[in-house]
């Protein structure tokens, strides 16, 4: 990957901060950062109707704005992304290592001491279920059902000495460092990327690969076909949900296709059936009706995204005379570890 703006989306809107040079030789780094203007706060058109008078306004405009950063560092070979702010909207989720910050994660927290985990239901019911401890405990302890959900996010208190006191990761990573600087950034990725070539974690996690992403594109597309029938037969058993993976929390969203929009406080699956006919959005309504979700500030809290990265659904279908069954999710296809379905019948078999 390069280390210019070009790696940005909507770069024009972020201008390079010149750098010092970088603590070691062999480590090359660029900053980039966006300050976007003021806006009218969106909930100000709801309250401007009882303004006593005009002078409300003109003694401050009411407004919001949002700024962010990304910091790329070239090390081993390696482009990192670090953001700030809402800087992580403009990384394209196309050049992510997926799993990165999640297999970081699982290597380096101490299985005693775990203390979160996001999880996508890949099974009957699919429960998206964050959980969280108030003292960290074994991973039992946050109740998940390993063999029907997929597990997004992990996180814990970390066993490794001198990298960090807690470790949570998705495709992203979130290390907590007393006193961290800048300056030590080269050797802090260089032992993160040691630790993500590292399969220490299938020790005491193996279930992080029970599920796997379908990655074949044809089958993908098909995939996506059937899922798009179901949307238009308006299924009530495809259900919708946030996408994101950055502990953020939205409390409106946008839905639009070209210049028509619909805004819903929740995603229910009729809810947003009902805003695809407000927008006009049944041909192909997966990829041509967009959502952007916002916050109580009015602030955008994740990437506008088509309907399909919200889409929660599962399909049939058949390869080789045989029935499997695909879920989408965040994005994503699974399907179970094959591995895994071996291991349950074993287990089942030896039980009885």
């Amino acid at each position: 990957m390069a280390l210019g703006k070009e790696v940005l989306r909507r770069r024009d809107l972020f201008r390079e901060v010149p750098l010092q040079a970088p603590p070691t030789e062999d480590m090359a780094w660029r900053l980039f950062v966006r300050t976007p203007p003021e806006r009218e706060a969106r909930w100000v058109s709801f309250v401007r109707p009882i303004f006593a008078d005009a002078e409300v306004e003109s003694q401050g405009r009411i407004s919001s704005k949002s700024s962010g950063a990304v910091l790329l560092a070239h090390v081993l070979g390696r482009v990192f992304a670090i953001t700030f702010g809402t800087g992580f909207h403009a990384l394209d989720p196309g050049r992510i290592e997926l799993d990165f910050g999640l297999r970081v994660a699982a290597n380096c927290v101490d299985p005693d001491k775990i203390t979160m985990a996001d999880a996508r239901g890949l099974g009957k019911g699919r429960r998206n279920a964050t959980s969280r401890l108030p003292v960290p405990n074994e991973v039992i302890a946050l109740g998940l059902l390993t063999d029907e959900e997929w597990i997004r996010k992990f996180g814990g208190d970390v066993r490794v000495t001198g990298f960090a006191k807690s470790a949570r990761g998705a495709d992203s990573l979130q290390l907590s460092i007393d006193d961290f600087d800048l300056t030590k950034l080269g050797p802090k990725l260089r032992e993160v990327l040691d630790l993500y070539q590292s399969t220490a974690y299938r020790e005491h996690f193996p279930f992080l690969d029970y599920f796997r992403r379908e990655t074949d594109k044809t089958l993908i597309e098909r995939l996506d076909r059937l899922a798009t029938d179901a949307v238009c037969r308006r299924d009530r058993d495809v259900g919708f949900a946030m996408p994101d993976e950055f502990d953020l929390l939205a409390d409106a969203y946008r839905l639009s296709r070209h210049r028509k929009q619909a805004w819903l406080t929740e995603l229910r699956t009729e809810d947003v059936y009902g805003a695809v006919d407000q927008v006009k959005g049944w041909n192909r309504p997966l990829t041509s009706v967009k959502v952007e979700p916002f916050d109580l500030s009015e602030h955008v809290v994740g990437d506008r995204k088509p309907l399909r990265s919200y889409a929660v659904g599962s399909v049939p279908y058949q390869i080789g005379g045989e029935t499997r069954h695909y879920t989408l999710t965040a994005g994503a296809w699974f399907r179970i570890d094959q591995e895994y379905v071996e291991l349950v019948d074993r287990y089942l078999h030896d039980s009885v």
